[in-house]
């Protein structure tokens, strides 16, 4: 069954094999985003946030370390808490006709007090969030084993989905580019094809029509017998 599980991903597009571990890495990067972007779509909050949530409540139930078992369970709290304050705002913001898209990752906290240049094509959700949470998980492992090893996992998965979106987003406007030059490419045909040639270069074509009426031999003699 593996096998064929395995088999049938290689089969996948590299579209449907992005949007595959696009889904997978959302989970446990949401349990950060959720506090420390807090501008995320709705439908990205909903209910991927209350699933990753009620996983790590779950997963809490079974570390054996109690120090570590209460702060990955306030962990998961936070994470609850922080995804239905976000969804209740962009709530009120729809009801405003704020426009936002729905699946939108949101902007790292970290964006007011880095500098301009540094937040260039989303660099601070890219590349720096990812590394300072590597580093806060690392860092807290020495005293809660499982809460560092899960922060460290979501601050990879954040730096993933951010690659992974913008990988998308950047096929999208190639695919939209390359349709547009396809579209160009066809409008000069059809104008080409569709535009009278001149007289002197269309070819000669034969009429099948039967001619009919007196021929000038016959209408000359007739004359001269009238």
């Amino acid at each position: 069954m593996i096998v064929k599980a395995m088999e049938d991903f290689e089969k996948l597009s590299f579209s449907e094999k992005a949007a595959f571990f696009n889904r997978l890495t959302l989970y446990p990067a949401l349990s950060l985003m959720a506090w420390c972007h807090p501008d995320m779509g709705s439908r990205l909050l909903v209910p991927n946030a209350g699933i990753t949530a009620l996983f790590m409540f779950a997963a809490s139930m079974f570390i054996p370390e109690r120090n570590d078992r209460i702060l990955f369970f306030g962990f998961a709290t936070l994470t609850l808490l922080a995804s239905l304050v976000q969804r209740f705002k962009r709530w009120r913001e729809f009801r405003r006709g704020v426009r936002q898209h729905s699946y939108y990752l949101g902007t790292a906290g970290s964006r007011w007090w880095l500098p301009k240049f540094l937040c260039r094509r989303r660099w601070p959700e890219r590349f720096f969030e990812p590394v300072v949470f590597v580093g806060i998980g690392i860092a807290i492992t020495k005293i809660a084993p499982f809460t560092g090893y899960w922060v460290v996992l979501s601050g990879l998965c954040i730096g993933l989905l951010e690659h992974l979106t913008r990988r998308r987003e950047e096929d999208e406007q190639r695919d939209m580019v390359d349709g547009l030059i396809k579209a160009e490419l066809q409008t000069d045909t059809v104008e080409r094809f569709s535009e009278p040639a001149p007289a002197s270069n269309r070819p000669a074509q034969r009429s099948g029509a039967i001619p009919t009426g007196l021929g000038s031999d016959i209408a000359h003699k007739l004359k001269r017998r009238a």
